[in-house]
């Protein structure tokens, strides 16, 4: 992000993060209803047939997660630019049930899973 268009949106009161900056203009339309306008995730979609919006939502969330290994706290730190609903636990559960980020088996080191290959 260039300097005039950090400028531009500080005085425009935009106040988010350039992590949940990028996760907002990462996201699809159908993922908008989802998201604040700082692009972070408000809520889980819910009822049925849910499941493709909230895998998309996660999937979301695990792309803006940095290359690295990342202690509970930190990783911690780096959700809280990217959800609202403030259950890092569980955002951390989900994102290594689905394979998205990995950990160690006592849970002290977190990183981004690597991509599978066909």
């Amino acid at each position: 992000m260039t300097s005039e268009l950090a400028s531009a949106l500080t005085e425009a009161g935009f106040t988010g993060s350039p992590r949940s900056r990028r996760l907002m203009s990462d996201a699809p339309d159908n993922l908008q209803p989802y998201l604040d306008w700082k692009g972070r995730i408000t809520q889980l979609a819910g009822g049925k047939g849910c499941e493709p919006i909230n895998a998309r939502l996660f999937t979301l969330v695990a792309s803006q997660f940095p290359e690295g290994r990342y202690s509970e706290q930190q990783v911690n730190a780096i959700f809280k630019d990217l959800h609202l609903y403030n259950d890092h636990s569980s955002l951390r559960r989900e994102l290594v049930d689905r394979g998205l980020i990995e950990r160690t088996r006592d849970c002290t080191e977190y990183w981004k899973a690597k991509p599978l290959r066909d």
